[in-house]
């Protein structure tokens, strides 16, 4: 039995060494793939298209430019200063029409909001403000 033993633990040694020299062989001589591509950024969404989303309208903010708001005091209203498309200022009552389709719906310190086709939307005040809070108390 001794004699069968020496030339089978020979074999075995042989076929180890044999498949590890072939594993190694067929790894190291693949062909190596190009990694993969990095993931593409996607560009950011744009400001106008979210308003758009949540019902502002970006044409609105270029077309209309608030250049103050006025406060008539408690339970007398409210109104602001608009220009609109360039032209010179006017003041504009809470619920009155700024031209045919847009309406002014409300006047806060820093901003309106306009309404128009059903849609509202937000318009900042551009002028620097000056006076109490940013509103001018008119008598």
């Amino acid at each position: 039995m001794n004699r069968l033993v020496m030339p089978l633990v020979t074999l075995a040694a042989c076929a180890l060494f044999c498949a590890t020299a072939t594993f190694w062989t067929v790894k190291l001589t693949a062909s190596r793939q190009a990694p993969d591509d990095a993931a593409t950024v996607a560009p950011p969404p744009s400001v106008q298209a979210a308003s758009q989303l949540f019902g502002g309208d970006a044409t609105q903010q270029a077309r209309l430019r608030v250049a103050g708001v006025l406060s008539l005091g408690v339970g007398r209203g409210a109104a602001a200063i608009i220009s609109e498309n360039g032209a010179v200022g006017r003041a504009i009552g809470l619920n009155q029409a700024i031209d045919d389709q847009t309406i002014l719906r409300e006047v806060y310190a820093d901003h309106v909001v306009v309404e128009q086709h059903g849609v509202r939307s937000d318009i900042r005040v551009t002028a620097p403000i000056s006076g109490p809070g940013g509103i001018a108390y008119m008598r």
